[in-house]
This record gives C-alpha cells, structure tokens and sequence, in this order.
C-alpha cells in the first residue's frame, strides 16, 4: 500500500469513528430536596443537576417558581424553597434544552406544623405581632412587604421608616444675625407639625438654605426628628454653616424644607444677615443701680445700649471704686434682659461696672459705677 493509500485510508476511519460517536441525550440526573419532610416556614434546598448537550436552564415550580440560566454542561442549581401552610406539595424540575425537548421531574415533600418558633413565640414561616418583624428560621427579619408597618410608619425595601408628614417653616433667621467676612454662622428654623397627627421620632426631612445678597451660597442638610412633635407643636433647627464665603454686605435667607423629594414649604426672610468687617466698640452701657437681696444675692439693672449688634454684657466687681481695678469678670447674655442676679462671695462694700460687646468681639469701655454694702 501506498503512502497516498495509507493516508486515505485513516482518514475514511477518523469520519467513520466520527459518526458513530451519538450525542449525550438530555437528563435530570440529579433532583433532591435537603428536607422531605420540613416544617412550615422552614427552608429546604433542592437541588437540581440536567445533563446533555446543549442545557439552556433549570426551572424549578416549588412555592412559586424560580430558574438559573445555564453556562455549562452540566447545569447544577441549588434552589432556597420555604413553604407557608402544612400539607403535600408536589415539587416539579424541568430542564430546557437547545435542540432537545425539555425534561421535567417531580416529588411530594411533606410540610409538618411543628412548633418552631422565634424568641418571641411567632412561629416560622409567620409575621410577629410585632410589625414589621417575620419569623424565618428562629430569626426575626423585618419583612413589611408581607407584614405591614404600624400606623404612621411606610414600608421601604422590606424597612418601616417613620412617614415624614407635612412641616412648614414658621420662622429662618441667623444666629447672630452680624458677623465677620469668612466666620461660621448658624441658622434657626422653626418648624410646626401641620399635620393632624403625630410625627413620630426618626421621621427623615432636608433643609435647603440659599443665603443671596451681592453673592449667593446654597447648602442642603438632611436631618430627622429627635422626637416625637405633636400636631401642631414646633421644633426648632439649627444648622452651623462652616465659613461661608460671602462678601461685606446685607443678605437674604431662602429657607424650604423637603420631604422624599417633595417640597413642602419655604421661607424668605430679607436682609437677614450683616456681614462687615466691624472694630468700632459700642458705646459704654448705663448702670441704673445695684441692690441687696436675700442670702447677699445682687440684682444689678442697667439700660439696654441702643445698638443692634449688642452680643452680651459683662459685668466687673471690685471691692475698690475705681473701676480700674479688676477682681474678676464673668459675661451676661442680653437675650433681651436689663438686670441679673448675682451671689458675691463675701461680705462688705462691693463696686460694679459694666461693659458692652458687639458680635465682632468689639467691647465697649467702662459704665458708671454702682455699689452695694452686703453683711
């Protein structure tokens, strides 16, 4: 034989070899379940393995139904099945097949009503009393989507999150309402419930500030109630601004509260925030007198400085009456007041002064001086 004959020859038997080689025929070779016989609520896997030429997916009807695409040959899925009431559930794997009809298997599994249950007595496979919690598998899961939140609460991604009901802005102001170029300012809102009923603690909210004058700064903050707000009580806010980048000059405060991504209500309040650069001291602050009272208490009552960027008073005592002489000193908030009451801390004659601050740190010089006589 030749070399040509002999060549031909293996290769009419790599074809003959060829077509004999038949191909694998579709199967469900594997179907089995963890658990014949489980408990209501409690979750078996089955598994299911199909194998042939060309597996497309697993379906899997058991409690509803479920399918795994299938990679390769052969397909394996391993599927998480958890069955609510007791009773006979007859369980049904089909495999899907390219070019060849799809193979379907099937089983009864047995669901027993034992008496699992989670640590607050639920059951498996039930809603606790205490929503939004599901017993699953001696667990307690929040689970609203099959248990429900209690009232004023909304079911968000299987979570109960307090419902956010309507706010309106009763005031926005600055706290100081002066400040220097490049300083932290803070802003106050008063918000009101404007609902007809309880806004429980957690509910979440934003709060959108644009402060505009000759330049403009916007900032959001998200913030959520710290406690409960009755239908119609208010609350305040406040939000620090760290160093806003604002020039010399008057500005207005655009406040608006939000609620998921719905507006609920703004706010304008014009020229509501002075900022210059300021080292003028106001002027010295008028003491009208000084009095004893019980326990060597003092009452000191003066006359409010007229200026409107008064931060606070501070009041000095000496037992000499030259006020050049300091003691000590200590700060009185202005909030409004014209006297305070004070304890020395001894007896005898004691000589006071006071002095005025504006919010740029600018203090006045000394008032007239006033005495009292303790025992």
């Amino acid at each position: 034989m030749t070399i040509k004959n002999l060549f031909l020859a293996f290769a009419l038997l790599a074809i003959l070899l060829t077509g004999c080689v038949e191909p694998q025929a579709p199967e469900i070779r594997k179907f089995s379940a963890s658990n014949e016989n489980p408990s209501i609520g409690e979750s078996i896997i089955v598994q299911v393995e199909a194998a042939g030429n060309e597996p497309e997916k697993i379906v899997l009807d058991a409690a509803g139904i479920q399918e795994v695409n299938c990679t390769t040959a052969p397909c394996k899925a391993n599927f998480k099945v958890i069955f609510p009431e007791k009773g006979a559930y007859k369980i049904k794997a089909t495999a899907f097949f390219r070019n060849a009809p799809a193979i379907l298997q099937s089983k009864t599994i047995y669901v027993l009503d034992t008496s699992k249950t989670c640590i607050d007595g639920t059951a498996f496979g039930s809603c606790s009393a205490s929503q939004p919690y599901y017993c699953s598998e001696g667990k307690l899961i929040e689970k609203c989507s099959v248990c429900g939140c209690r009232q004023d609460f909304i079911c968000e991604g299987d979570s109960c999150s307090v419902e956010a009901k309507p706010l309106v802005i009763e005031n926005a102001s600055f706290n100081p309402r002066f400040a220097a170029p490049n300083s932290d300012i803070q802003v106050e809102l008063i918000l009101k419930n404007e609902s007809n009923a309880v806004i429980h603690k957690g509910a979440v909210y934003k709060a959108g500030l644009v402060i505009s004058g000759n330049n403009q700064f916007s900032t959001s903050r998200v913030f959520s109630l710290d406690q409960d707000l009755n239908a119609g009580s208010t609350i305040l806010k406040n939000f620090m601004i760290s160093k806003p980048l604002l020039d010399s000059g008057t500005f207005d405060l655009n406040a608006a509260i939000f609620a998921n991504g719905t507006l609920l209500h703004s706010f304008l309040r014009p020229a509501a925030l002075t900022i210059r650069v300021d080292s003028n001291p106001p002027a010295p602050p008028l003491l009208l007198s000084a009095s004893r009272g019980a326990n060597n208490e003092v009452s000191i009552h003066w006359q409010a400085n007229t200026e409107p960027d008064i931060m606070h008073y501070k009041l000095y005592r000496s037992i000499s009456s030259s006020p050049v002489f300091i003691s000590y000193s200590f700060d009185i908030s202005i909030d409004g007041n014209k006297s305070s009451v004070i304890v020395p801390v001894n007896a005898g004659q004691h000589y006071f002064v006071l002095t005025a601050v504006d919010y740029f740190g600018n203090e006045s010089g000394f008032s007239n001086v006033v005495s009292v006589s303790l025992e």
